[in-house]
């Protein structure tokens, strides 16, 4: 198999029609939806909708997150509900920015670093890497999200949206065990994609 980093046009960052959240503990941090070809009520297709809670350095920085990812509700008052009284941050389409090769350079925000095995590589072990760069302003707010992945295609695309799932973040460490915001520390995660600013 051929490993080189390479751009890679066409492709969207999230399967269509699903939902997650990232929490630390009880506490909801940041919820996504990414909508399908149909538009509900006023989430539009071919849009993800990013939302977050009242974010606290506290909350973001530990050594490990739960993601829980599902199928998006299916009508408006649904989706309103999943997102509850969360502030929306950012709506990217979900074939734009694309993915590519390398590190997202970012600027003037604090970040976070968070590595889980790909759902998508499920037949090779040691299990390949997807990296969640969670970036703040210094309210802190959520101002971007930035995905890590090594081979095309979608992310968790093969691993559902029809059953629920949970998954551990754990904090990316240098060889050295301090907190890393190099997606080089994530083994075999070379292309990017961002979503938000």
């Amino acid at each position: 198999m051929d490993d080189t980093p390479q751009p890679i046009p066409n492709v969207k960052q999230t399967p269509p029609d699903i939902a997650f959240a990232i929490k630390n503990g009880g506490t909801t941090l940041i919820k996504m939806v990414g909508v399908g070809g149909t538009t509900i009520g006023r989430y539009t297709s071919g849009m993800e909708y990013w939302y977050s809670g009242a974010l606290t350095t506290a909350l973001l920085d530990v050594s490990s997150l739960t993601l829980e990812y599902q199928a998006m509700p299916a009508t408006a008052t649904g989706i309103d509900n999943y997102f509850g009284g969360m502030t929306q941050r950012f709506a990217p389409p979900r074939t734009d920015p694309l993915w590519a090769a390398g590190a997202h350079a970012h600027a003037n925000v604090t970040t976070y670093l968070f590595s889980m095995d790909d759902p998508d590589a499920t037949t090779r072990l040691p299990r390949n890497k997807v990296g969640v760069l969670i970036e703040v302003d210094s309210s802190p707010n959520l101002v971007g999200v930035v995905f890590y992945k090594l081979t095309s295609g979608q992310i968790w695309d093969k691993a559902g949206p029809t059953t629920p799932v949970d998954w551990t973040l754990n904090r990316v460490k240098t060889p050295a065990g301090a907190y890393s915001t190099d997606p080089n520390d994530i083994p075999k995660s070379w292309l990017s994609t961002v979503m938000g600013a």
